[in-house]
């Protein structure tokens, strides 16, 4: 049985080429007017001064550690973190963001004792020196009668970050990042965490600042395999949850923003190549994955493909999608 330090909040950062930020993240937890908390930093095979700026910022505090490993990726990092934490919570920030002086204690002060719940707030976007506000207003939601409206503002945010988990559940039940894909690993994690939950707790707290500007995140995709998985995983949750008749399209349509990124990972350039024989069995795959919906944040293009996907007009689709392709990868060259 795994037992936590009570109301101890164990903080993960993963760090990666993060020499020039990740004292400003580091400073702000130093900062917090909640006290009880160990910081974990997982320095993933960093090829700049990271480490060293890691171990001098463990000198400061004594309830900073430094853990080393060889490269994985964001998730794998964050997975080391996990096996690492001690505390009764569990939050994750990023090594570029930072956070406000009453993060921690926002959190643990809405979470309710006992009572199994999520806990989310709300984030300030810097950009450019400008800062924009995500919000909640407070309210506790029980995911057994989740609404339409619950569940959008859980996806506005659907990352690690701004959220405060039960260690002891995560480590319970073997939730991890699922290190073979490289996006919406963070949505896994959250719709896994979130099936064993009664409740969301949404906090009107904004203390966590998203630097969008030193973001190092890229537009990946995760190879078909990866994507018709993300799919496959997405379609079980909705009915896990029991939203598959749920009135908001927006939501249900993530399907085909998911066959998209298949069909981008098959004809985009940077990713495996795949011969038409391949193409054209994954083609048939996602033909009947196609939801009837078409307003998912698509280009009008997009959504016309899909339409001929979802007709069967597969070798049609196979054109357009090449097409497209050879435009991409003639601007990048």
């Amino acid at each position: 049985m795994i037992r936590m330090n009570k109301n101890l909040v164990s903080i993960v950062v993963p760090v990666y080429n993060a020499a020039e930020h990740i004292e400003r993240c580091v400073e702000s937890v130093i900062d917090q007017s909640y006290d009880n908390w160990e910081l974990i930093l997982v320095n993933d095979g960093s090829t700049d001064d990271s480490l060293v700026v890691c171990y001098a910022l463990q000198q400061r505090d004594k309830r900073i550690t430094v853990v080393d490993k060889t490269n994985g990726g964001a998730s794998s990092a964050r997975n080391v973190g996990i096996d690492r934490a001690t505390g009764h919570f569990l939050c994750f920030i990023d090594s570029d963001d930072y956070v406000g002086s009453h993060y921690l204690s926002d959190m643990v002060e809405a979470y309710i004792p006992d009572s199994f719940s999520l806990v989310i707030t709300g984030m300030k976007l810097l950009c450019n020196g400008q800062f924009q506000t995500f919000n909640y207003q407070n309210e506790t939601v029980t995911t057994n009668i989740i609404s339409d409206l619950s569940l959008k503002k859980f996806y506005q945010h659907g990352g690690p970050t701004n959220k405060l988990y039960i260690t002891k559940v995560v480590k319970d039940n073997a939730i991890r990042f699922d290190t073979s894909i490289r996006n919406y690993e963070d949505l896994i994690f959250n719709l896994n965490y979130l099936s064993h939950m009664k409740a969301i707790i949404y906090s009107e707290s904004t203390e966590y600042v998203y630097d969008i500007g030193n973001s190092s995140a890229s537009k990946t995709y995760n190879g078909v395999e990866g994507e018709m998985k993300l799919y496959s995983f997405y379609s079980e949750a909705l009915e896990m949850f029991d939203l598959t008749l749920l009135n908001d399209r927006k939501i249900i349509d993530y399907k085909n923003a998911f066959v998209v990124r298949s069909l981008k990972s098959l004809y985009f350039p940077g990713c495996e190549q795949k011969s038409f024989r391949e193409k054209y069995n994954y083609l048939k795959i996602l033909s009947c994955r196609v939801t009837p919906h078409f307003s998912y944040g698509e280009s009008l293009l997009w959504k016309s493909i899909l339409r001929l996907l979802r007709y069967r007009l597969l070798l049609l689709t196979h054109i357009c999608c090449a097409c497209l392709g050879g435009i991409k990868k003639a601007k990048i060259e």
